[in-house]
């Protein structure tokens, strides 16, 4: 059954975007991979549900996003990785005297935001529970 949402066209070109940019965040460390497949699936779901189950069922790529939609999961390393990175990326901005103090006030709330919500998640499934959901 093909989705009739209005803007169909828009969030299948979005869910290839998101899914580029993913790919890209495989060579680039700066550039997050799961996040971006998160949001292609997200797009998917609006726009084609046989390129949302071709994402969801992927050997590499469905695992963690069938983890992020049944339980809200980011695991530990990935945690690690990304607050990590925010913090270089925020000490690199102040020590390079660059950018003005009002940029790096924003920088920190904008980063400080992402990493509350990077750790407010869990890094596990919930006991009991698969630790690879089914689509």
């Amino acid at each position: 059954m093909e989705v009739q949402h209005p803007n169909r066209l828009l969030f299948l070109c979005l869910g290839w975007l998101f899914f580029v940019l993913g790919i890209i965040g495989l060579a680039l460390p700066v550039v997050p991979t799961s996040p971006f497949l998160i949001l292609a699936a997200w797009a998917f779901s609006k726009s084609s549900p046989r390129f949302e189950g071709w994402l969801l069922h992927h050997k590499h790529f469905g695992p963690p996003i069938r983890r992020w939609r049944a339980y809200r999961v980011i695991p530990l390393p990935a945690k690690l990785i990304s607050v990590s990175a925010m913090g270089v990326t925020m000490l690199g901005s102040v020590l390079s005297g660059l950018i003005p103090w009002w940029a790096l006030v924003l920088q920190g709330l904008l980063m400080g935001f992402g990493a509350w919500f990077v750790l407010r998640c869990p890094s596990k499934p919930p006991p009991g529970a698969p630790a690879t959901p089914d689509a």
